[in-house]
């Protein structure tokens, strides 16, 4: 192709056709914007085909995350659930002067079973679509603003449901009287005695329930109620908002289009 323009301008300028060789010339430098544009067009729209194509894959990395939020959310709901119960069921026993002094060690060491264990959110997809620069691709500017906003609700949640946590576990960590505030039946139950070496019934023995004790026992119950009963309302919101960002994912996330 380009030999026959090139013959064309050279019989055009042996015959001295001026004019139609400037014709020419101008027709051919056309001819190749036009090509320039054309190409132009269509590498734009194989890019915003990739782009469409990456958005999509973010979508689904959104729900992905979500996913594994939900476990930790629903571990963590049973997780407070129980040591709500057992923190309600440590004051009744607290409460009655023939309680067994043994099951109401029990129940201490349940109402701060797995304190440590907060929620870690996931947000692989969110921080790369930042830190990458893609956060363009996201063509729909109302998910966008809906996408920020919760994760900036979803840390405030966790944020006071982990410090709530944190704080049971503090509290109890805090006692000075050890042998009267059930660390002996929680080391147990984590086999941190060495049964060759220590002798855990007569240091059960030891433990006396007087009233300074019991009534000790009992404001700790009721801050473990308090706490406990206050996450699983957080939760409860936490889930709610998962739910409402999971439904809007799961219409944009479409595999094999």
């Amino acid at each position: 192709m380009i030999k026959f323009f090139r013959n064309i301008r050279q019989t055009l300028i042996m015959e001295n056709k001026t004019s139609k060789y400037l014709k020419y010339a101008i027709g051919e430098i056309i001819l190749v914007m036009i090509g320039i544009l054309l190409a132009l067009q269509v590498n734009n729209w194989n890019q915003q085909r990739l782009d469409h194509i990456l958005e999509k894959e973010y979508y689904c990395q959104f729900l992905e995350d979500l996913n594994q939020d939900v476990t930790q959310l629903n571990e963590q709901v049973e997780s407070t659930k129980q040591r709500l119960h057992q923190a309600n069921k440590m004051l009744g026993l607290l409460q009655k002067e023939d309680s067994d002094y043994i099951e109401i060690m029990e129940n201490t060491k349940g109402t701060v079973s797995k304190t440590d264990a907060i929620i870690t959110p996931n947000k692989n997809a969110f921080e790369d679509l930042k830190s990458s620069g893609n956060l363009r691709l996201i063509t729909d500017k109302g998910f966008k603003t809906k996408l920020t906003e919760y994760y900036a609700k979803e840390q405030e949640l966790l944020d006071i449901i982990n410090s709530n946590a944190v704080s049971t576990t503090n509290r109890f960590k805090s006692k000075t009287d050890r042998i009267n505030n059930g660390w002996i039946y929680l080391i147990e139950s984590q086999n941190g005695f060495d049964t060759t070496l220590v002798d855990i019934n007569e240091l059960k023995k030891l433990a006396v329930l007087d009233e300074t004790v019991r009534l000790n026992l009992m404001n700790d119950a009721i801050a473990y109620i308090g706490s406990n009963s206050r996450n699983l309302v957080l939760l409860k919101s936490l889930g709610e908002e998962i739910f409402t960002m999971k439904t809007i994912l799961e219409t944009k996330c479409i595999k094999n289009d």
